[in-house]
């Protein structure tokens, strides 16, 4: 099923559905591309802080399950969903990268963080 832009409809991925709402198509297919990327991404908790008004962990995310010898450090604080990873692409390309969206479908985060 696709919707009226030639996408294939995903109900039940959240953050795609909200990806749709606020992207331009191209845009939405660099993101989609990511967000594919970032499902075969694995992690590994360095460290994991929680306070009464604060959880923050740290990842290193990996692109590939087979070969841990290279990842990228993600921080992401829980209860206010800002993120930060080493690969910056973020900050070139204004797109979450598949680290950010990894981390985000781990935690079941259910749209894009304004």
């Amino acid at each position: 099923m696709e919707n009226k832009d030639g996408f294939p409809e995903m109900p039940h991925v959240s953050i795609l559905q909200h990806a749709l709402k606020i992207y331009t198509n191209n845009l939405y297919k660099v993101f989609e591309n990511r967000y594919i990327k970032g499902e075969g991404c694995c992690q590994d908790l360095l460290n994991s802080s929680e306070t009464p008004y604060d959880t923050e962990h740290i990842y290193v995310v990996y692109e590939n399950h087979f070969s841990k010898n290279f990842g990228f450090m993600v921080r992401f604080n829980l209860p206010d969903q800002n993120i930060v990873c080493d690969c910056k692409k973020y900050s070139f390309s204004s797109i979450l990268c598949c680290h950010y969206l990894h981390i985000f479908n781990i935690h079941c985060v259910p749209k894009i963080p304004d």
